[in-house]
């Protein structure tokens, strides 16, 4: 990657980075203020339900405190006279008042009149010893929650008293409502929310409200949760009179705070990613103008300095204030270093190549593959190549007979690998009309700083003319052996031939 686009990428992958970080706290943060907003809203509801249930007791109280304390009610109780059951103990009269069940119970306990709009009994409650025959002193009535056969029931009691509150009591006066869906459509009604209610004891009971079961036996308090990305809940458990759940009732806020919020974070981010954009090509262009240009336009001329051959010329300093001043000034200062290394190197070089091409061996310069990297005058004069035709050659495919290919090799790869070196060997060689030349090598390794063996160098003596003459010394002196031996034997035969004669003159052998 060039450093343009590091400029231009890292920088920009900063500020991404940094929003979305930014963002996440600011959304965490933000989300929880949210929800914290939301769960008062959903306590404030639960409040206005509970309240509002509250609110139907005291409504039923002042209804049944107009029968309770009333004359007539009171002389009817002790004597349940017809008069007074016929014109006011009418179902139609207790409906009109939204009253489901009225019960008049006289002082023993014994029941006097009951009224049902369901056709429900509900004496049993009530009926002599029950615990709920009671008052409370302080505020006058009774009342609570009570599960019957119908259904849940909202009922208050009162005593039965003269009409300006005098007594002895004579018994109690019980009104009921029940607690069902028209209920919930007027606490629906009242504090303009959805209102919804499970019985306690239900087997299907939703998911969510059985985890506000839960939630409430552990806790002992009513609920709160998130149904979904536009609905937030509230759990209020209702009990009966003898303190046992009856009914959960569920109140539904939307999230609006949390829509909205959401939404405004999303246009939060959509506004600091184009601020940081904006940013980042701004940067990108100040840079670029002031730093960049620059940059490139010294990566320029260094590229075009490096393709002169002479290294005589130097980058042109415009500034030398500033870095890439200074650094112009490094570039020809290496230049002049280099330079004069470079001119102590090809003299060296040149002095090397006079001294080798004035040696009268072969020199020759085999990189680790085995192709020709330098070769003096003699070794072209003996190949009969010039040096532009050696160059690059592979040495053994091409200058080794085919029957000494495989020794060679050898010898060459234990020198390159230094399994095996052979500093002298002799082998021979093909020169270009085909001649076979045996030539005595002398070897060595050529290494790098790290001590890896990347050339060998050899320096080769043309033998041929003495191995022939050594050839020819020793045919001679066979021949001569041979010679010596026909001589030697023939005087043998003359000497032995002499005695014989002798002999034959003297008539006595000779010892």
């Amino acid at each position: 990657m060039t450093f343009r686009k590091k400029s231009f990428l890292i920088p920009l992958g900063t500020m991404l980075l940094l929003i979305m970080v930014t963002y996440l706290v600011v959304y965490q943060v933000m989300m929880d203020r949210f929800r914290e907003v939301e769960n008062q809203r959903v306590e404030r509801n639960l409040r206005r339900v509970s309240l509002v249930y509250q609110d139907q007791l005291k409504q039923l109280n002042v209804k049944v405190a107009d029968w309770a304390m009333w004359d007539d009610t009171y002389k009817f109780i002790a004597d349940g006279n017809n008069d007074y059951r016929e014109s006011n103990l009418v179902v139609e009269s207790f409906g009109s008042i939204e009253v489901d069940e009225a019960l008049f119970v006289n002082q023993k306990g014994g029941m006097v009149a009951h009224l049902s709009t369901v056709d429900n009994e509900i004496y049993e409650f009530f009926a002599t010893g029950s615990a709920l025959l009671k008052t409370d002193a302080e505020l006058g009535y009774g009342g609570g929650l009570l599960r019957t056969d119908s259904g849940l029931l909202q009922y208050v009691i009162r005593d039965i008293l003269k009409t300006d509150g005098s007594g002895p009591a004579r018994g109690w006066v019980v009104f009921g409502r029940y607690f069902d869906q028209t209920t919930l459509d007027l606490i629906q009604e009242l504090t303009q929310f959805d209102v919804y209610m499970q019985d306690w004891a239900s087997q299907n009971l939703p998911e969510d409200y059985g985890v506000a079961k839960r939630d409430y036996l552990r806790e002992g308090q009513p609920t709160i949760s998130v149904l979904n990305k536009e609905l937030i809940s509230g759990y209020l458990v209702i009990s009966d009179v003898f303190g046992k759940e009856q009914a959960i009732i569920r109140t539904d806020v939307t999230r609006d705070i949390t829509i909205q919020g959401r939404s405004s974070l999303a246009l939060l981010l959509g506004i600091l990613v184009v601020v940081m954009m904006s940013g980042a090509l701004l940067n990108y262009g100040l840079l670029n103008s002031n730093f960049l240009s620059q940059i490139y336009k010294l990566c320029s001329e260094v590229e075009a300095l490096g393709k002169k051959e002479s290294w005589d010329k130097r980058l042109k300093i415009t500034d030398p204030t500033n870095e890439i001043g200074n650094l112009k000034q490094s570039i020809n200062t290496m230049l002049d270093a280099l330079n004069q290394t470079g001119e102590a190197l090809s003299l060296e070089k040149q002095s090397g190549e006079t001294l080798i091409d004035f040696m009268t061996t072969i020199v020759v310069m085999l990189d680790s593959g085995g192709k020709i990297k330098m070769i003096n005058t003699r070794g072209c004069q003996v190949l009969g190549y010039s040096r532009e035709e050696l160059l690059g050659k592979d040495w053994i495919e091409n200058f080794v007979p085919k029957d000494d290919k495989s020794q060679v090799d050898k010898v060459f790869a234990g020198l390159v690998n230094e399994s095996k070196p052979d500093e002298y060997f002799e082998n021979e060689i093909l020169t270009k009309n085909g001649e076979k030349l045996i030539i005595a090598w002398h070897n060595t390794v050529i290494r790098n700083p790290s001590g890896k063996v990347i050339a060998t160098l050899s320096i080769g003596e043309d033998i041929t003319e003495r191995k022939e003459e050594d050839i020819k010394r020793e045919s001679h002196a066979k021949e001569l052996e041979r010679l010596n031996g026909i001589m030697v034997g023939r005087e043998m035969k003359i000497l032995e031939l002499k005695k014989r004669i002798e002999e034959l003159e003297t008539g006595m052998p000779k010892a």
